[in-house]
Order: structure tokens, then C-alpha cells, then sequence
């Protein structure tokens, strides 16, 4: 069974339960953990949080971590997940930025996100998993207020973009990349549909009051 990475999966987290449910639900639903790395960005000194990753970094840098105080606010949470791409490992071939409320719902998710490897010859696509996953937009704008914001996109892809987001918001700054790209004509039109793999959890912030979500 080989040990290097092939997905990564990169978020913030400063919620310690939400974020070992998280783990757990990947680990009760990956067909291989040995071939995935959670790379997550805590607020520095997050003790609560570092001991949960020791807990559960059973497997070989199963899960790492930086530790920063770059976010102040909602307007800053994007700010380390350029840093997190940095660090992704060299033999991965997807990735996706989500959030420590999704929760993995599928069995052998994994194995599905792996099964399109190599789909385009120039490995330059992503494979849609939101619920915005059938969303056809029909200006820029659109992509701003419902992206795919839980898809996985190829490293070429990202290698080539350089950068997960400019400013605030990952999943409408690559829906914004799609949407131009497809502009070029079809052979530019780069998303793949998944219905197979289910998520619960989307909707980010629920369990918090009006004022907290403000």
C-alpha cells in the first residue's frame, strides 16, 4: 500500500468537536487514509485544537498544521490557505478547500475522486461535489454568491492558477477561473459532475445565533 498522498484536503478550523467530526467522518469513509493529508491552518496557541490532531495523526502525516493569527475576522480566512497550498505534498493529484462543518458521507469516496485521474489528457479539470454542482452561470457575478464551494480540483490546476484566492473567498475566486475558462470555448469547459459522492453539512455557520453569524 503506498504511502504517498494523492488527495489533500486544506480548511481553517478553531472549532475543536467540529473538526474531529470532520476527521472522523473522512476516516470512517475513505477506502485509504495512507493517501490522504488533511493540512489545516489553527489560530496559534490553539492547544484545544493541536490536541486533537495528535490524537488523531495515527497515520503518517495523516494531518498537519500551521499555526497563525492572520485571521481577525471572517474577511481574513482566507489569508493561510494560500500558505497551506504551499505545503501540499508533491505527489498529490487532487485537492479541495473545505470547511470543518462537511461531513463525508460516503463510502469509498476516494476511490471515486481517484477513478478520473488522468480524465483530461493535460490534467486540467475539477470534479463537482456541491450542491451547486449542476449550476450553469450565466455572468461573473453569479459565481461570486453560489461557487462549487466543495469541488476538487486537479494540482495542475492550481499550480497553474498559483494561488487558492487573491482576496476573500477560494470557491468563488476558481469559480471565476472556470467560468472565464469556458468562455474560451468547449475544449475549455472543464468541470465534471459527480453525483455519487454526498456531503452533509453545507450549509456553514447553522449552529451558530444571528449575531455570532453576523
Amino acid at each position: 500500500m503506498s504511502s504517498q498522498k494523492k488527495i489533500s484536503i486544506h480548511l481553517n478550523s478553531n472549532k475543536p468537536e467540529s473538526f474531529e467530526n470532520f476527521i472522523n467522518s473522512i476516516k470512517s469513509t475513505a477506502s485509504n487514509i495512507e493517501n490522504i493529508e488533511i493540512l489545516v491552518s489553527i489560530d496559534k496557541n490553539d492547544l484545544n485544537m493541536i490536541k486533537i490532531i495528535k490524537k488523531h495523526n495515527d497515520n503518517k502525516n495523516f494531518i498537519r498544521y500551521i499555526e497563525t493569527s492572520l485571521i481577525k475576522s471572517f474577511a481574513d480566512a482566507w489569508k493561510p490557505l494560500n500558505i497551506l497550498l504551499s505545503k501540499t505534498s508533491d505527489s498529490v493529484l487532487f485537492i479541495s478547500c473545505v470547511s470543518d462543518d462537511l461531513r463525508f458521507v460516503t463510502k469509498k469516496w476516494d476511490e471515486i475522486i481517484m477513478s478520473y485521474n488522468h480524465y483530461y489528457d493535460d490534467d486540467l479539470f475539477r470534479i463537482r461535489c456541491s450542491k451547486y454542482k449542476h449550476e450553469k452561470y450565466l455572468d461573473i457575478w453569479e459565481c461570486g454568491y453560489k461557487p462549487d464551494s466543495y469541488a476538487f480540483y486537479t494540482k495542475k490546476w492550481l499550480d497553474i492558477v498559483g494561488q487558492w484566492n487573491p482576496c476573500i473567498g477560494p470557491d468563488s475566486f476558481q469559480e471565476c477561473v472556470s467560468f472565464y475558462m469556458s468562455k474560451y470555448g468547449e475544449n475549455y469547459k472543464r468541470n465534471i459532475v459527480n453525483d455519487e459522492i454526498e456531503f452533509t453539512g453545507e450549509e456553514v455557520s447553522t449552529s451558530l445565533s444571528f449575531k455570532d453569524r453576523i
